[in-house]
């Protein structure tokens, strides 16, 4: 459906002529962060099917990370093209993803109601949201747009929590901006509104410094992950226990990481990782989070898997390849040399048979049952809806690329099998 956006600015991040000259045709403002930045607006949300919409206020600013944000960009009147792939002057702007602004909207009491209670995604019966991402998809901008939403709802399918999402054609002021995914986002509101339990959480994402992180570990020295709330000590201890285990398999070894990780829900994020040929990762978007209470346990969550489903990935995986951009600094290994915590933690557990056991199990739950959530079926199902939400979004002369369908699916399952048993994470026929 269309969702409306109108705010009294020219465009919802501010006056961009009040910030730094990059060039001389664009503006970078969407670098500055908080509250500060936030603007108010109202949003209506439209069915052409008739169906009652909606219309609420909120707060808006600019979403995007510390990659995105310094290379956002605007035309000088504010206006920007959100919708047609273009290169700019601005280094490395080749993409149109630089000109389309993720956005973040809150829902606040000096706006209106401080929860939006409307069903935004469908089949969700939470109706609780207190902020939504309107995510631009810079590294997956024009069609097919669904690859991030796709592998979240595969991870939802094999029974865990995961970010709702939906597509939209976003307007602002009434100018047509290009389609939007909304969804959640991962923080301390958003699990204890799916977990129950407190707010209080210790959560953690990639480090802001991938380079060093890539030097730091091969030196020994302690990843440094971006703490988004809580704190890294529980963290650190489940990396050295990893450590532990792959240096000096045992029980004991095993234990002390099974008392920190929830390992179960880590077999799915790798499993959906790997089927998906996610290529900025394992370095690079993760998030882990857990509950700081006794005997709270690190899950794993899919962020940002734009860079899934590619073409030239379709025999190419996460435990011997990736990320995409190592290649250039001889690195892209996966999960048996790079070195980041989701590598160590893999590391870690599949020294010990009791893993490998666990993981082939789960594994040949989910792809050779046709009620798996990785079969060659229910991939299909779920890319046949999101296809077809997508499909009504796009303009007149915009053709949907198919590629998924047509080439990932039939191939991708036998593929990944292969790789699995060749490391003795799936049986053998």
């Amino acid at each position: 459906p269309p969702l409306s956006l109108t705010t009294l600015f020219r465009s919802p991040y501010g006056n961009p002529e009040s910030g730094a000259t990059v060039d001389g045709t664009a503006y970078s403002n969407p670098i500055l962060t908080g509250r500060t930045m936030e603007r108010p607006a109202s949003l209506e949300l439209l069915y052409p099917d008739g169906t009652p919409g909606l219309q609420e206020n909120a707060g808006i600013r600019v979403a995007g990370s510390d990659f995105h944000r310094p290379r956002y960009a605007a035309f000088g009147d504010g206006s920007g093209d959100w919708t047609t792939p273009l290169s700019t002057s601005i280094p490395e702007a080749t993409l149109a993803s630089y000109l389309k602004f993720s956005l973040r909207m809150y829902f606040r009491s000096e706006y209106g109601p401080s929860k939006l209670t409307w069903p935004v995604f469908p089949g969700d019966t939470l109706l609780d949201y207190d902020k939504l991402v309107l995510r631009g998809g810079h590294n997956d901008g024009h069609v097919p747009f669904i690859k991030d939403e796709l592998t979240r709802r595969l991870f939802r399918d094999m029974g865990n929590v995961g970010v709702q999402g939906t597509l939209v054609n976003l307007y602002i002021n009434g100018d047509y901006k290009g389609w939007y995914n909304p969804c959640e986002r991962l923080d301390a509101k958003f699990f204890q509104s799916r977990y129950g339990g407190s707010a209080d959480y210790d959560i953690l994402t990639q480090t802001a410094d991938l380079g060093g992180e890539i030097s730091d570990g091969a030196s020994g020295l302690p990843y440094t992950p971006q703490i988004k709330a809580g704190d890294d000590a529980l963290f650190q201890d489940l990396i050295t226990a990893a450590k532990a285990n792959a240096a000096s398999p045992s029980v004991a070894n095993y234990d002390a990481i099974a008392a920190l990780l929830d390992i179960p829900q880590f077999i799915d994020y790798l499993l959906v990782q790997l089927y998906s040929g996610n290529d900025d990762w394992p370095n690079n978007n993760w998030t882990a989070a857990r509950e700081r209470v006794v005997g709270g346990k690190f899950r794993f969550y899919v962020w940002d898997a734009e860079g899934t489903y590619l073409p030239s990935n379709l025999n190419r995986n996460g435990i011997d390849h990736f990320p995409f951009w190592g290649y250039w600094q001889e690195g892209g290994s996966g999960l048996k040399v790079e070195f980041t915590p989701v590598a160590e933690i893999y590391r870690g557990l599949v020294a010990s048979q009791t893993f490998k056991d666990a993981f082939s199990a789960r594994a040949v739950e989910v792809f050779t049952n046709t009620t798996g959530a990785l079969s060659d079926e229910n991939v299909t199902t779920r890319h046949n809806e999101l296809k077809a939400e997508m499909e009504a979004l796009l303009p007149a002369g915009t053709s949907y690329n198919n590629h998924i369908a047509t080439n990932w699916i039939p191939s991708r399952e036998a593929y990944i099998i292969g790789i699995l048993q060749s490391e003795g994470l799936y049986p053998n026929p």
